[in-house]
């Protein structure tokens, strides 16, 4: 469980450009795309390519470039390079730079593309899980191929992201929607095809602002909005209600999924504190608790029978 925790409205912007081998040209669209006061910059996979003339270090030039990038403009900046280790094994590889712009996290693509296979030397899959604590929230990563692989998806909400952000080659479309509204995060795109979408927790898509410049999108994530089960919340949501009007409102009770969305009223309200408060338990913690405790309770009555499969003729 992340100790950061979401609940205030986030300013992203995702630069959704083909690659620029040209540090200069890469710098210039990021650049060109953000507005004053960003929480957070997206570029799309591989944004310098993938050859090895850019595969690069994790101080390689294009992560001290885009550092810079980061400190100017005081916002996280989340990359996806073509990256190599000391033994010159490359990987697809998303970075996160804070606002510092120090390195504040590396994911390497968990499913590299069959076409990376056939490169030689075969690219380096990833093994960890990514979720990283930010001023905002946790936020986590997959890239392009990991799509397709729903483990992928489910360790980061175990892991606790409020939000997933996923640079691509191509556009992804509505299978996003489906893993946020599973997971309950926030899922936002940034492709090199110029598409760029965000779902919310309860997989409804999310428009861009009206800042956006043109491939580059803007977007505003309200995490003061909060997801929660019917189960064992409606007394405290009751008591909540009545004794908030003006600071928290039902946004929306979708009865036939049991879930209740809560708005804040008030701009800087920490909602998830103060349900918390009078014991309300957010859907995402909900899942998460409930699958630690039967999968502990399944340890202790191991399958006696054998049988794991049944296949019928």
């Amino acid at each position: 469980m992340n100790e950061a925790r979401a609940s205030r409205t986030v300013r992203t912007t995702t630069v959704n450009i083909s690659p620029k081998a040209d540090l200069d040209s890469l710098v210039t669209a990021v650049l060109d795309a953000v507005t004053p006061e960003q929480d957070l910059i997206v570029l799309p996979e591989s944004c310098r390519g993938v050859v090895v003339e850019v595969a690069e270090l994790c101080d390689g030039p294009a992560i001290t470039v885009l550092s810079r990038v980061a400190a100017q403009t005081h916002s996280y900046l989340r990359a996806c390079l073509y990256s190599q280790d000391k033994h010159g094994i490359p990987a697809t590889s998303a970075v996160l730079l804070d606002r510092r712009g120090e390195l504040a996290g590396w994911y390497d693509k968990r499913y590299p593309y069959w076409s990376e296979l056939a490169e030689s030397p075969q690219p380096r899959p990833g093994h960890d899980t990514a979720v990283w604590n930010t001023d905002f929230g946790a936020l986590g990563v997959a890239i392009c191929f990991d799509i397709n692989f729903p483990a992928v998806w489910s360790d980061l909400a175990q892991a606790g992201a409020d939000l997933v952000v996923w640079p691509s080659a191509y556009s992804g479309g509505s299978i996003l929607g489906s893993y946020a509204q599973i997971h309950h995060y926030y899922v936002l795109s940034c492709t090199q095809t110029g598409a760029s979408q965000l779902f919310d927790p309860t997989g409804r898509e999310r428009p861009a602002t009206g800042g956006s410049i043109g491939s580059s999108k803007q977007f505003s994530i309200d995490f003061s909005e909060r997801v929660y089960h019917e189960n064992f919340n409606s007394e405290a949501l009751e008591r909540l209600l009545s004794e908030h009007p003006e600071e928290v409102a039902l946004d929306r009770h979708m009865s036939a999924e049991q879930w209740y969305v809560l708005r804040a009223k008030q701009t800087g309200l920490d909602i998830r504190s103060l349900a918390h408060d009078y014991g309300l338990e957010e859907l995402q913690d909900y899942i998460r608790r409930s699958r630690t405790a039967i999968d502990q309770l399944r340890g202790e009555y191991p399958n006696e029978t054998g049988v794991t499969r049944i296949s019928q003729q």
